[in-house]
């Protein structure tokens, strides 16, 4: 059976302050930023010849729920939950309230240290490949700002179904058709962008083996 590596971004989709005991917190997203985070992820994902993404109101609800939640601790439980049902992909940003394409040119950036003809999904490149992986047709995005001593813009996206499955790299994961567009879109200000760790290797997830004679099911 295949295993599968799970990396996840959220993103939060509404503009409203909350007080938490431990750590204030923003969630700012707003429908921009959502919009952005879709058109972006889609437009990286045409170039490797990969369906278009569609809008999940539950993957954003989620995703605003992990940024704010990441937020709320000033970033120390910033890492993947062991029993994640969606892909995810995590970025912090010194920024307040960073543009989404800069944690998305991050995570694709990856790609230059990707091998398509041997491939082996790594913390070090599984953003993109999340990105760009051929089967995930759902997204949602949210973003939240912390106030603690470390502060800075938590974003996080959110895919159904999962991709990064070992085994299933060379149908999922596609060279760009057009290497002169890779640079695109235009970078953001140089400030500090960090993954702060990228995504975690789940090698124990396992994608179940159904009946020959029944579809995949989808993971929402």
């Amino acid at each position: 059976m295949n295993k599968l590596v799970l990396f996840v971004t959220i993103f939060t989709s509404t503009l409203t302050t909350i007080i938490n005991a431990d750590n204030d917190f923003e969630d700012t997203s707003t429908g921009k930023f959502q919009s952005d985070c879709i058109k972006w992820h889609n437009y990286y994902r045409k170039l490797h010849g990969a369906s278009l993404l569609k809008h999940s109101a539950k993957l954003e609800d989620f995703a605003r729920y992990r940024a704010t939640e990441i937020a709320k601790q000033d970033g120390s439980n910033f890492r993947h939950p062991d029993d994640l049902d969606y892909g995810e992909n995590l970025a912090w940003n010194s920024i307040v309230n960073v543009d989404c394409r800069v944690p998305l040119k991050l995570w694709y950036d990856e790609w230059k240290i990707y091998n398509y003809r041997k491939p082996n999904i790594t913390a070090r490149n599984g953003h993109f490949t999340q990105m760009v992986w051929r089967d995930t047709r759902k997204i949602g995005c949210g973003r939240a700002v912390s106030s603690g001593p470390l502060g800075g813009t938590y974003t996080v996206c959110n895919y159904d179904p999962p991709g990064n499955y070992i085994g299933e790299e060379l149908e999922n994961v596609k060279p760009a058709l057009k290497k002169k567009h890779r640079s695109q879109p235009p970078t953001s200000p140089k400030r500090t962008v960090k993954p702060r760790g990228g995504g975690n290797n789940n090698n124990n997830n396992r994608r179940p083996k159904l009946p020959p004679k029944l579809p995949k099911t989808d993971n929402l």
